[in-house]
């Protein structure tokens, strides 16, 4: 691994992390979804046996908590782009006691047909080239597949 890779955990969760990039950063620094989670687990309390979905889930930034937080819960975890749907297998695979419950999907989530050519696909800071002008994400050419959720067995 380069000097900007490495494996590192938080909250008794493995992650394999690239100091480049933002989201990854974020983890490295304990930048957290701690209120969210937070209010997931207090809305869904006295729920022992649910479904939970992460649409764009990344590296896993949410899937994984969540499948620790609702240790009897399945958790599908769908994220359109290769970059960070590969990112998040390793990820689930580095969590042998979470990756059993949860189900990952390289979908586009929409609610019609429309053809996407293009998605900005990470939050790269060395990149300069292909910027999006708001959240300075990195084209990366990737067509994924569009499904509804509804269409998701």
């Amino acid at each position: 691994m380069g000097k900007k890779k490495r494996i590192i955990t938080r909250d008794k969760i493995s992650y394999l992390i690239d100091l480049n990039e933002g989201i990854d950063l974020g983890i490295f620094l304990k930048i957290k979804n701690e209120k969210k989670l937070f209010n997931i687990k207090n809305i869904l309390k006295n729920n022992k046996n649910i479904s939970l979905v992460d649409i764009g889930a990344n590296i896993g930034s949410v899937a994984l908590p969540l499948a620790r937080l609702f240790n009897k819960s399945n958790i599908i975890a769908i994220e359109p782009t290769i970059y960070a749907f590969k990112k998040l297998k390793k990820n689930i695979s580095l969590n042998s006691n979470l990756k059993k419950r949860i189900k990952t999907f390289n979908f586009f989530i929409s609610n019609n047909n429309k053809r996407i050519k293009y998605v900005h696909s990470s939050w790269n800071f060395s990149d300069e080239n292909n910027k999006h002008k708001i959240h300075l994400g990195s084209l990366k050419k990737n067509t994924p597949k569009i499904i509804s959720l509804d269409g998701l067995n």
